[in-house]
């Protein structure tokens, strides 16, 4: 029973005597060989809840706790840690080159070195990233503090670190020199990654310029977010902005929080128009208005929980992210896949590094180096998509190219055929004019001769409108081949316009029409071009009489003003739709296509009207409904002229 007692009582004493000879660490030994020292398994730890913790006080604590890892790793928090650990340096040659350093801890707002001495003095250094440079140590972008270690007498140093946001690293003791020869590679590797982002950041905001595709711009814009917020974490640009805290605070804080919302709106953008996809849109909106907001929020207030939550936020929006890339690869809409690929390789190490920050998965030193890794695999990637890109580009713009220049042969022929066409229509209409003047002569004769005979005023009748009809076309080739130009000359403008009305009161009669014609004044002298006018008012008064049934009206309506006139015609005829009002003007073109249609005409005379109002730089409108009638109105410009005679108006035609 004894030998069974002593057994237990060993067993539950064990752990303590264990724990009980690890509370204090053994201390850190320096001999004239050592170059380099991890000191993490060497110290003791000392959570200071309040952060308010003096260094006197802390000095008197007895609970701090061994440390069990070379690295230290804590999570959003607005606790301050020291580290407590003893030095014994055994190097003659070496009492004044050492450094205490924390490398990879690029995130803190204050550290703080006390080195006590035998002799009781106490040596103050600090660092971080909201002190100011000068007292930032050896180099900007990590703590490091030159230290005094005497030969053979234990010194025992207190680190203190706090900081709004995620806390990991190591602690270290360097040879001076040894630190300098090695540090001086990684600041070569610091300042050439930074000459190659800036060239890259020109280079991709200069391509804008000539790669018009929207998803690029984002890209571009994404990718800028990403090289910044990499080099804020690691407090290169505190180099540059040394003398203003603020802006440098708000950086750390506000400006890394532009990239999720970046990064929101471009999947945003590309998921555009999906309605399966409405889940993730929403989710993306609300990353887009919380990354917004803090933006601006540390402006006014900036802790340890806010900090928290947008790295969750950040990390959550790298998962959306990845998401969407798969969602978008997969329907295959080119050319933004090849956009996406990059900052997707890009996305992966920046998220496994945003876990390490939440503690979601241990931190190593590895972690540190992805998001460079992963803008040096960016680069890379990137320049094998452009050239896919440029090369897409380019068989795109010759593809352009050939249709523009089968386009151009269409548009040559299609002239070419126009010109056949109007050089076949004038020979044509010369051609048949000869003889139809030899008919008209004859028959005009024949009916002075024969004033009884019925069939020789239909006969003279025909033969006159096909005449008309040839005259068209001869005026439409003439236009063809070249406009020509008014040649206005002065006359009676208003006696010109009744002229042309009563001319067509016989036609008002003879087809049961009620013609009425109106004018503004009597006697208005001006200079205009008779022939080309009276082509315009006669073809539009033919028209209107055409399409009139018996027992409707016909109007002629003269505006004479300075500087212009406006004559408008309008019937009460079949009318046109809207949809057929834009070909009214094509020539040859009729509304109403029917072989038994009741009225006559070729669809001329309307494209002839309009190219000789384009000749005397006039205007053109139409109005008209179907069933209830047309409205031309065409607006001309005069110039006023002297009187030289009076022309009277043909009998039979009402003034109002």
């Amino acid at each position: 029973m004894r030998i069974i007692f002593c057994a237990f009582l060993l067993l539950f004493c064990f752990p303590v005597l264990v724990s009980s000879g690890q509370a204090i660490p053994p201390a850190v030994l320096l001999q004239d060989t050592t170059r380099f020292v991890p000191v993490g398994r060497r110290l003791s730890l000392l959570e200071d809840k309040t952060a308010r913790l003096t260094f006197a006080q802390v000095r008197q604590r007895t609970d701090f706790l061994p440390s069990h890892s070379e690295k230290f790793q804590y999570g959003f928090t607005s606790s301050a840690y020291w580290f407590r650990f003893e030095v014994t340096n055994h190097s003659r040659a070496n009492q004044k080159h050492w450094l205490l350093g924390l490398p990879d801890a690029l995130s803190l707002d204050y550290a703080d070195l006390y080195v006590v001495y035998p002799n009781g003095q106490v040596i103050h250094q600090q660092s971080g990233l909201k002190r100011p440079y000068g007292n930032q140590g050896f180099f900007a972008t990590a703590p490091f503090f030159r230290a005094t270690f005497p030969t053979n007498q234990p010194v025992t140093v207190f680190l203190r670190i706090e900081s709004s946001l995620s806390m990991h690293g190591n602690v270290t003791v360097w040879d001076e020199y040894y630190h300098l020869s090695k540090q001086q590679v990684v600041v070569f590797v610091i300042w050439l990654f930074l000459g190659l982002v800036i060239l890259r950041v020109l280079n991709s905001f200069v391509l804008i310029r000539f790669i018009p595709d929207p998803h690029f711009r984002f890209y571009t814009l994404c990718t800028f977010l990403l090289y910044t917020a990499t080099l804020v974490r690691a407090r290169v640009f505190s180099l540059f902005l040394v003398n203003y805290p603020n802006l440098l605070d708000w950086m750390q804080h506000g400006m890394v929080r532009l990239l999720p919302m970046g990064l929101a709106v471009w999947m945003y953008s590309l998921l555009d128009g999906q309605p399966f996809f409405k889940p993730l849109r929403w989710s993306l909106l609300l990353v887009m208005g919380l990354s917004l907001i803090g933006v601006f929020l540390p402006l006014s207030v900036q802790n340890a929980s806010i900090s928290a939550f947008y790295a969750t936020l950040t990390l959550a929006t790298y998962g959306l992210f990845f998401i969407g890339a798969v969602f978008v690869w997969t329907m295959g809409r080119q050319p933004s896949p090849y956009f996406v690929l990059p900052m997707t390789l890009c996305i992966i190490p920046f998220a496994f590094y945003q876990m390490a920050t939440l503690r979601i998965i241990t931190y190593v030193p590895l972690l540190s180096q992805l998001p460079v890794l992963a803008l040096s695999i960016e680069m890379v990637v990137m320049s094998l998509v452009l050239g896919r890109f440029v090369q897409t580009h380019m068989k795109e713009r010759i593809a352009t190219a050939n249709a523009l220049m089968l386009k151009k042969v269409e548009v040559d022929k299609l002239q070419e055929m126009g010109v056949l066409k109007t050089n076949f229509f004038a020979s044509i209409s010369h051609e048949l004019r000869t003889p139809l003047t030899l008919i008209i002569s004859p028959l005009s004769e024949l009916r002075k001769r024969f004033p009884d005979e019925p069939m020789l005023p239909m006969m003279e009748r025909n033969s006159n409108r096909l005449l008309g009809l040839i005259n068209q076309l001869l005026d439409i080739s003439k236009l063809e081949a070249g406009q020509p130009k008014a040649q206005p000359e002065p006359d009676d403008i208003a006696a010109f316009f009744r002229t042309l009305a009563g001319s067509f009161q016989a036609l008002a009669d003879t087809r049961r029409i009620h013609f009425s014609f109106t004018q503004n004044e009597p006697e208005y002298w001006a200079r205009f071009d008779r022939d080309k006018v009276e082509k315009v008012v006669t073809n539009l008064l033919a028209n209107a009489f055409t399409v009139t049934p018996s027992g409707h009206e016909v109007g002629m309506d003269v505006l004479l003003a300075a500087g212009s006139v406006q004559v408008s015609v309008s019937d009460t005829g079949i009318g046109l739709s809207p949809a057929t009002l834009p070909p009214g003007f094509n020539r040859f073109y009729r509304a109403d296509g029917k072989v038994d249609r009741t009225y006559e005409g070729t669809g001329a005379g309307l494209a002839l009207v309009r190219d000789l109002v384009e000749v005397l730089q006039g205007t053109m409108s139409v109005g008209s409904s179907a069933g209830k009638g047309t409205t031309f109105c065409i607006r001309l410009p005069l110039s006023v002229a002297q009187p030289a005679r009076k022309t009277m108006a043909p009998v039979g035609v009402a003034v109002t």
